[in-house]
């Protein structure tokens, strides 16, 4: 394995826990959760960037890799098989989130840039942060979260994604509604039953689902496991002054 490549393995490996084994053609990762295959280039020093496949793709489809240098966020769009990523859309402090095709779903990425970069421990945690909350919530998903549709490793394992079902606009972007608020508490009030805060509210961080009928919490990278009812007392509070802020005064449940 190319230098880089296993540095940034081995960072992974520290930080989300989980064992690295070599195979004649593939690289194999595995946690509990988290079973990846990533196909190998003929040549690892080249600038063919290698590709990890989540579970959900059956390890033996062919993946022709591009000639693309690796560029960290500066990524162009990404074909590979049943993965498209389209250019991103938005920029956060150690992601970046692009559009794109999970299989035949339309998707939303995250891509954490987690190689050699200064800040590859802060985006492994993030990254970690994000992934162990969609398991743990994985009851709510389609429901009061996305869902995660795959997870894995590209460009040398130098980059990570998740990638999750798409939603429609952010609340913060929306004429709201009671009925659309209430919807947004339920969401947040099921994170708590759980025993988990959301970690980061802002009207921003709340969709509507895909049918319109209800609101998905998303950007999870900030959440965390509930240890007392403070916390969630707080978040509660945050949310419901955002919506209050928002709620236009004539406005009635629809």
């Amino acid at each position: 394995m190319h230098e880089g490549h296993e540095d940034a393995a081995q960072t992974l490996s520290q930080i989300l826990g989980y064992g690295i084994e070599e195979e004649d053609r593939y690289m194999v990762v595995s946690t509990k959760r988290w079973h990846t295959f990533m196909r190998r280039p003929a040549d690892p020093s080249s600038d063919y960037p290698s590709l990890f496949l989540s579970k959900q793709f059956d390890s033996r489809e062919q993946v022709k890799p591009s000639r693309r240098k690796a560029g960290g966020l500066t990524l162009k769009a990404v074909e590979r098989g049943s993965i498209t990523m389209e250019e991103a859309v938005q920029l956060g402090r150690h992601h970046v989130v692009r559009r794109g095709v999970y299989g035949a779903q339309k998707a939303i990425y995250k891509v954490w840039e987690v190689g050699d970069t200064d800040d590859a421990a802060d985006a492994c945690q993030e990254l970690y942060r994000e992934a162990a909350a969609y398991d743990a919530l994985e009851g709510i998903q389609g429901d009061r979260i996305p869902r995660l549709l795959g997870r894995g490793l590209l460009h040398g394992a130098t980059m990570a994604f998740l990638a999750t079902s798409a939603g429609q606009c952010d609340l913060a972007d929306l004429d709201l509604t009671e009925d659309i608020c209430n919807a947004a508490r339920e969401t947040l009030a099921a994170f708590h039953s759980l025993g988990w805060l959301h970690g980061d509210i802002s009207l921003e961080n709340f969709i509507l689902r895909p049918d319109g009928k209800g609101v998905w919490a998303i950007d999870l990278g900030h959440s965390c496991a509930l240890v007392d009812t403070f916390h969630a007392e707080r978040e509660k509070q945050d949310l419901d002054a955002l919506l209050q802020d928002a709620l236009p005064v004539n406005a009635s449940s629809s």
